[in-house]
Parts: C-alpha cells; structure tokens; sequence
C-alpha cells in the first residue's frame, strides 16, 4: 500500500476513534429524560426520574423533535452536565523565572502569592516542587 494511502488511513481512524469525537456531550447533545408519556423533559439530578422506573433517555435534539419541554424544576438548569467553574489555582512566585509550591525548598523567603493563570504565563513550572501547570487556552 503505498505510503499517502496508509497516512490517509491512520488519519481516518484518529478521527473516528478520538472519544472527544463520539462523546455526545462533545456534540452538544447533553442526555435528558422523559418520564413515562409526559410532555416534559427532567434532567438526571431531577427527583421525579430520580428512580429510574418507566424513563427514556434522550439527547436534547430528540426531545425537541418530539416537542418536549423543560421541566420547571430542571429549567433552571438546562446545560446538562455542566459543573460550577473552578476556584482559582495559586501558586508563589520570586525572582527567578520559576513559579513554586508554598513549601518548595528553591522558594526565596520573600515571595508573592499569585493565581497560576498569571504565572504561568511568564514562568515556568520549579522542577524541584513540580506545581500544578496551566491547562492550554487558559
């Protein structure tokens, strides 16, 4: 098989294969539940499907289709499986062109506190202490 042929190949599957590709939530397509015949649609934590009997799962696209609405109690919360935003990292910094774990020995006594999405971007993770890293995009 000649070598574009097999490059071409192995691209195919990376994509199909990739989970972030097949996830549904990647998608947008955030599991609900519809109890029984009604005309509404309950998210997971909702206490009327809470127990599981008599429930059909469905991607939000689907109960559209069927003409289902929110759930009053779950309307206040549509987007799913979204978690509340995460606290802020700190981190300390000196110097150097490192940023530290409070306890690192390489810290200098006088130090500042600083949120790592700050830090990070200027300095480099001490290879002494090993602190959190940036996640990319942030």
């Amino acid at each position: 098989m000649p070598l574009p042929v097999r490059r071409a190949l192995a691209l195919a599957s990376l994509v199909v294969l990739t989970p972030e590709v097949a996830h549904p939530a990647a998608l947008g397509q955030a599991l609900v539940l519809q109890k029984g015949n009604g005309r509404e649609f309950h998210n997971a934590w909702c206490p009327l499907v809470r127990d599981g009997k008599d429930v059909l799962a469905l991607n939000r696209a689907q109960a559209a289709g069927r003409g289902l609405t929110p759930h009053a109690e779950c309307a206040q919360d549509t987007g799913g499986d979204a978690k509340p935003p995460a606290a802020p990292v700190f981190v300390h910094v000196d110097q150097s062109k490192y940023y530290h774990r409070a306890a690192c020995a390489r810290l200098a006594r006088t130090s500042e506190r600083q949120a790592l999405a700050t830090a990070a971007k200027t300095r480099w993770p001490c290879p002494v202490c090993r602190p959190p890293i940036r996640k990319s995009g942030s």
